[in-house]
């Protein structure tokens, strides 16, 4: 057999459905990176490279930003990014998790985690971190909230130096890192309690399906900042924590599930979760917007918790259910650029921050910025991919192309 006959034999046997989950989740990602630096309401806590609009060091005030009754359009693509990107990235990761585990030993799937997780997150903060610190602060510098020589002293304002120290956008590594070593332990005490393998019947998958929605309406209770804020740091936020291992626990339902819907039901399913996905988006936005007026009441803590928790699960659902049709019209386009995802996911961010960066001296419309950086980052990540797909980084971030000629 000849190599295109083999790689198409490979690609052929992998399930096209969740290659197509992984192109959304990597795509919602970064687009929701791509309208940051366009929102009217800066996100506590997240320093970013340029802010163009709205309340910040080169911006209006915060009282003239409230009473300007500017459009939150950016905002809403970013807090619907967050409700439902990582979220369906969790759940995938949650799925896959659990059915390596049905063929390995626990602490054989925590070190191939930790390999597959922590070599490139380590690599990461090493390279593309150091990397984003410096574009970031020339960021700084050029809207005038930093000075040449804070950089080499990283030594900032209060607001920037209180947020600088963490892993930035390689938190979720770390997450997943730690979803991997508290599922390993259960199973591992499942399985020395005779439990070999769990099938859920639909009472019992409605059943965890309501505690994984319990959990992420919970973590929003405690914080809607999950949400909305972003903490910087080498310690864990354990509600965000909390908030995303609901997905992560929504995914091992799915694997321990019995048979999927089908057919007519099916169809049926995919306009439920599309209405619910709209009228979760009409409580949360809103709420959203009014949070970072000052509306903290206890009213707007469940509009949000519940109207975003709405819209990630039906979001989310219709993508899963129709992500087998679209695949199956991708074919192996979709094994392709789903493979380029954990690349996406660590590089593209310093793209866009070029884009955004050089897209500030010109004075074009909000929208072409937008486009031109989201397209910076993802589609610069993907064309760049084939470079690197058959090296030594491709290997660290999962090429199926390398790790079968590892294994030849």
């Amino acid at each position: 057999m000849d190599d295109t006959a083999e790689k198409s034999r490979r690609l052929a046997g992998r399930d096209p459905a969740w290659d197509v989950c992984r192109i959304v989740g990597m795509s919602v990602v970064a687009t929701l990176h791509a309208a940051i630096a366009y929102m009217l309401f800066a996100m506590p806590g997240l320093l970013w490279i340029i802010r163009e609009r709205g309340y910040g060091a080169r911006g209006t005030t915060r009282a003239e930003t409230l009473a300007s009754g500017e459009p939150w359009t950016y905002d809403a693509v970013v807090w619907t990014g967050r409700a439902i990107g990582v979220a369906l990235i969790s759940v995938i990761a949650g799925y896959f998790s659990a059915r390596a585990l049905a063929t390995r030993e626990p602490w054989q799937f925590v070190q191939e985690r930790v390999k597959r997780l922590g070599v490139p997150m380590l690599v990461g903060m090493g390279s593309v971190l150091i990397f984003m610190y410096f574009l970031w602060a020339t960021g700084w510098v050029v809207q005038g909230e930093a000075e040449w020589a804070h950089i080499a002293h990283v030594r900032f304002a209060k607001h920037i130096q209180a947020s600088l120290y963490g892993l930035g956008h390689l938190w979720y590594l770390q997450y997943l890192i730690i979803y991997a070593c508290v599922l390993a332990a259960a199973v591992w005490v499942a399985r020395c309690m005779g439990v070999r393998r769990v099938a859920l019947n639909r009472v019992w998958t409605a059943l965890g399906m309501l505690v994984a929605a319990s959990v992420c309406v919970g973590a929003l209770m405690i914080t809607p900042g999950v949400l909305l804020a972003f903490r910087n740091g080498f310690v864990p936020d354990w509600p965000k924590l909390m908030f995303f291992s609901g997905y992560f626990l929504l995914g091992l339902v799915m694997y321990g599930a019995a048979r999927p819907l089908e057919g007519k039901a099916r169809t049926v399913l995919v306009d439920v979760c599309a209405v619910g996905a709209l009228i979760g988006a009409v409580m949360y936005l809103p709420a959203a917007a009014g949070w970072m007026r000052g509306q903290t009441d206890d009213g707007s803590r469940w509009l949000i918790a519940c109207g975003a928790t709405l819209l990630g699960w039906c979001a989310i659902g219709a993508i899963l259910m129709l992500a087998r049709p679209v695949g199956k019209w991708m074919g192996e386009r979709a094994a392709r650029i789903a493979d380029a995802s954990y690349w996406v996911y660590m590089v593209h961010g310093p793209m866009q921050g070029g884009a955004i960066l050089a897209l500030h001296f010109v004075d074009w419309p909000y929208s072409v910025k937008f486009a031109i950086v989201l397209i910076a980052g993802l589609g610069g990540a993907i064309a760049t991919w084939p470079l690197v797909r058959t090296t030594r980084v491709g290997r660290w971030l999962g090429s199926r192309e390398i790790a079968e000629k590892s294994r030849a």
